[in-house]
């Protein structure tokens, strides 16, 4: 890349710009914000990602700096959008349970395909299962021996972009969420239901209670999901702090870059092991806590998770990207403006969905109810997952 001029003007800078204005300013980065970008695969510029995320409001020293910043965002830009371009979403990911119950598929009134997965007992009581993010239909797997324990009938949904579901060509928002769900609940013939979302899916659970008919829908529970932006992430951990503000402040196609050399390419290796190995083993399992990464010890968890993720990527990144900028944006409506029931439940041991936010959003809904669990994380919380169903079918 060729230095601008040192001695450049502002007159060179706004020929250079072509006359646009711009807000980009300049920050040193700490040691722990070197540490994050040193993490992303090769090939993104470390220095932009971390001036671009973390700017403190220092002013920049020259022209030729801002002109040398400016060229280095545009290059990384244009060569995100040309990987992509080169490099398309691949056929989705083979798993052990496509042609079952797991792998299901309903046309949309738009013509678009929503994925659903069942577990549990077929004749018991529905609850709608929203998976984390990134994660998929068959994340609801996990809930199946608690559903079998309370008689509950759990139905798994893949998100736009993610497992079987549509990736619209318009962005949604947290609104554009229910009426899928009751179009799924119309299908199946489904006269009353309850929805549970968990982490990433907390905020579309919320959003049903917010829009779905109380006399369809019996209640909405939110297992350590995540709020809005306007609680506030201090008492997460630094790692994932930093995480949080990469989602929210990245451009998407930067963050869609990044998610496809760091997971997606394993995720859509036909050997599910080297997504085990690749993304499990040398990435999740090194920034969890001690007590979330011994999930992981268990075999059939570990493969099970990996069947999950390995479907939250089969259509690439993009469907990850969109369902991050949904929960990480200002949400479409107001906590007080929430007037179906809702239960969450929290960990108190979670540094992921700390209890800051729950008890900012159980303040301001007026019918909800928060239970703290003593001693658990935040995915630990899945333990009393028997007790969590029992609430969400039990009569109102």
């Amino acid at each position: 890349m060729r230095d601008a001029d040192p001695n450049a003007t502002g007159n060179d800078l706004k020929k250079y710009l072509g006359g646009e204005k711009s807000a980009l300013r300049n920050n040193t980065p700490s040691n722990t914000s070197r540490t994050l970008v040193s993490a992303i695969p090769a090939g993104v510029t470390h220095v932009v990602l971390a001036r671009y995320i973390y700017a403190i409001h220092c002013p920049l020293s020259s022209t030729n700096q801002l002109i040398n910043f400016i060229r280095m965002q545009r290059l990384l830009h244009r060569s995100a959008d040309l990987l992509l371009k080169r490099n398309p979403p691949l056929a989705l990911a083979p798993t052990r349970f496509m042609h079952t119950k797991a792998s299901q598929t309903l046309t949309l009134h738009n013509g678009s395909t929503l994925g659903y997965a069942e577990f549990g007992s077929p004749d018991g009581f529905p609850v709608f299962y929203f998976h984390g993010t990134p994660g998929s239909r068959l994340e609801a797997k996990g809930w199946e021996t608690f559903a079998n324990s309370v008689n509950a009938r759990i139905i798994g949904l893949d998100r736009p972009g993610i497992g079987f579901t549509t990736l619209p060509k318009r962005h949604c928002t947290l609104l554009d969420w229910p009426d899928k769900v009751l179009q799924l609940a119309d299908h199946l013939k489904l006269d009353s239901f309850s929805v549970l979302g968990a982490s990433g899916g907390g905020p579309f659970s919320i959003a049903c209670a917010h829009s779905l008919p109380v006399d369809r829908l019996r209640r909405s529970g939110v297992a350590a999901g995540m709020g809005p932006i306007e609680c506030g992430y201090g008492d997460t951990s630094w790692g994932r702090y930093l995480a949080f503000q990469t989602n929210i402040h990245l451009p998407a196609s930067w963050l869609r870059w990044i998610v496809d050399r760091a997971f997606t390419r394993h995720a859509l290796n036909p050997d599910p092991k080297v997504f085990e190995t690749k993304v499990i083993d040398k990435i999740i399992k090194e920034v969890l806590p001690h007590k979330d990464a011994a999930f992981f010890d268990d075999p059939v968890e570990k493969q099970d998770f990996a069947d999950d993720w390995r479907q939250a990527l089969a259509q690439g990144a993009e469907g990850y990207v969109r369902d991050s900028k949904i929960i990480f944006s200002p949400w479409p409506f107001q906590l007080a403006d929430v007037g179906g029931e809702v239960r969450l439940w929290y960990g108190t041991e979670d540094t992921f969905t700390p209890l800051r936010m729950a008890r900012y959003m159980a303040k301001r809904m007026p019918n909800a109810k928060l239970v703290e669990m003593p001693g658990r994380s935040h995915m630990s919380l899945g333990d009393d997952g028997e007790e969590i169903l029992r609430e969400l079918i039990a009569p109102q």
